[in-house]
């Protein structure tokens, strides 16, 4: 005969403490991160459904054929029950207790229905429909709260959040509704395309050639203005033809000088060059832009661009020669040299006018974002995508300059021009972990 003896029986030996773990999943809720948007849900679950069912019945009574409404429909509902179940669960038991609902659902006066939750509201009268009399009533922090908004806000065309929530409404209940949606709504990456505002960086300090006295036109800053239309002679019918101005500002008294040019060429320029030069001395420093912010049609912004961006060494040598340095501002940035737009007075304000937009800090780009590069001629919706590859920090640490890399190439463009997608942890995943030759690819199908 056997007999059990305890821990107690025997002096030596001691009692051992077996460590356990309880972990509690929530199935339904990881279901749901498991679905990129509403129409899959919706259209998966009931195939799931009609499986479930197929199995437990005879072939005569098995569902075959396409999905039927009330199929999604019930598909919905169910996925609503297990959310409010999941999220209400206080709620559901002091329903069954007849005690009253917690504070964040007490104000709505909820009933149950075929196991949901719905608001009683004040329109059981109304010839309409019985979820917009008796609205679904859905937390703000589920995932199918965010799949719900993010398939409305499409099927709609993308609409502001007001009216996003009046169209929800006629069949949900959504708590914290307006804030829920106008996050929802903001990371839209297709709103954001129509609205992308670029970032601003703080104004860095003036060049010391701007500040610092120096002899007249010993530094100054060239642009080219034009086209002005001018007769070729003084008879009635004469031909008309293109001039213009080239415009040589002082950096350090703000003088003006102006030559007339008669073709967009190297030898054109260089005439007028050496004109100014013999009439005002040379001088140590030339600033220029890249030729893009010039007034007229997109064939002459484009012309204006190729000479001088061809002619840049011919250019260059000429001045090396007679020892004369040349400075190129960044492309599509005429604001650096702001010289060549606005008159003494409007140069005062700036330099004494405070802007608010400068007081927050912003976080700087950074090298591996994904942007919008913003382009003057092209709608919102043609903008270029670019990875950017570096940046140029001012003498400050700012950064206003950065390299981007295109599918077309190389760039280099202001902050300025230039507006950063707001792209969540998964996608900016998804890019990181392609290959360089097929992350511009990727990056247009994540944007809708």
């Amino acid at each position: 005969m056997l007999v059990a003896l305890g821990h107690h029986a025997l002096p030596g030996l001691k009692p051992k403490k077996v460590p356990a773990h309880i972990a509690i999943l929530d199935v339904d809720h990881d279901l749901l991160t498991r679905f990129s948007s509403f129409d899959k849900l919706v259209g998966v679950t009931p195939c799931i459904r009609r499986f479930i069912f197929n199995c437990k019945r005879g072939p005569e009574a098995r569902r075959a054929g396409p999905l039927t409404v009330s199929e999604r429909r019930d598909a919905l509902l169910f996925w609503v029950r297990s959310v409010q179940r999941n999220e209400f669960a206080e709620d559901f038991h002091r329903l069954q207790t007849d005690k009253l609902f917690t504070a964040r659902l007490q104000r709505l006066s909820p009933f149950m229905k075929d196991g949901l939750l719905r608001v009683v509201g004040r329109l059981s009268h109304a010839s309409i429909r019985y979820d917009a009399q008796h609205p679904l009533i859905l937390p703000s922090s589920s995932p199918l709260v965010d799949l719900i908004i993010d398939h409305y806000h499409k099927i709609y065309c993308h609409p502001g959040s007001d009216t996003l929530h009046a169209i929800l409404r006629q069949q949900f209940w959504i708590l914290s509704a307006r804030r829920v949606i106008r996050r929802r709504v903001f990371k839209c990456i297709r709103c954001f395309r129509c609205r992308a505002q670029p970032e601003a960086p703080l104004m860095g300090d003036l060049p010391a050639d701007r500040v610092n006295p120096q002899p007249v036109f010993s530094q100054v800053t060239t642009d080219f203005a034009g086209p002005f239309l001018i007769k070729s002679s003084t008879l009635r019918n004469a031909k008309l033809l293109k001039a213009y101005f080239c415009i040589f500002v002082c950096l350090s008294t703000k003088a003006v000088h102006l030559e007339a040019v008669s073709a967009l060429t190297t030898e054109a320029f260089l005439a007028a060059l050496q004109r100014f030069i013999s009439r005002r001395g040379t001088p140590v420093l030339i600033r220029s832009d890249c030729g893009t912010n010039y007034v007229g049609s997109r064939n002459h912004l484009i012309e204006v661009q190729n000479f001088l961006t061809a002619n840049n060494d011919a250019i260059t040598h000429k001045l090396a020669n007679q020892h004369v340095t040349w400075l190129l501002n960044p492309p599509k940035g005429p604001w650096f040299g702001a010289l060549h737009e606005i008159n003494i007075k409007s140069t005062k304000q700036l330099l004494y006018r405070t802007r608010s937009k400068w007081l927050p800090p912003s976080s700087p780009p950074q090298v591996g974002e994904l942007v919008l590069i913003k382009e003057d001629n092209l709608p919102p919706l043609q903008w270029k995508l670019g990875r950017i590859t570096r940046t140029i920090p001012g003498k400050d640490g700012v950064i206003r300059v950065v390299d981007l890399d295109t599918a077309y190439g190389h760039l280099r463009r202001p902050v300025l021009k230039i507006a950063r997608l707001p792209l969540d942890s998964a996608q900016e995943e998804v890019l990181s972990r392609a290959p360089q030759d097929v992350r511009a690819t990727r990056a247009r199908r994540l944007i809708p």
